[in-house]
C-alpha cells in the first residue's frame, strides 16, 4: 500500500521524505542517509519492509539533505578491494 505524504505528515520527528526509485530497497535507502533500517520501518509503520514501490514516499527520521550528501560522499570515497602498493624496490616491471 502506498501512502500519500499527508498520511505521513503527522510524524513530529524531524526528517525528510525520500521518493523511492527503481532498484532501491529500504536497506539501501538506510545506508544512503545513515539511518538505521529499524528507525525507517518504525517511522513509516511498514508491516513488511521488503514491500516498497517505485514512487512511494518514505519518511527518513533524523535525516536532512546534508546527511544524505555526507553519506553519499563517504560511499564515493570508499574503495573496496583495493590495496595500495607497499613502499619498496621494484623487482619486475609490467610488460
Amino acid at each position: 500500500m502506498v501512502r500519500e505524504p499527508d498520511d505521513l505528515s503527522r510524524v513530529s520527528t524531524p526528517g525528510i521524505y525520500h521518493d523511492v526509485k527503481r532498484g532501491e530497497s529500504l536497506w539501501k535507502i538506510s545506508k544512503i542517509y545513515g539511518v538505521r533500517l529499524k528507525e525507517i520501518v518504525g517511522a513509516n509503520r511498514l508491516p513488511d519492509a521488503s514491500k516498497i514501490e517505485v514512487g512511494q514516499l518514505i519518511f527518513i527520521p533524523e535525516a536532512g539533505e546534508d546527511r544524505a550528501t555526507r553519506a553519499s560522499f563517504a560511499k564515493a570515497l570508499k574503495i573496496e578491494g583495493f590495496i595500495w602498493p607497499v613502499k619498496g624496490k621494484v623487482v619486475s616491471y609490467f610488460g
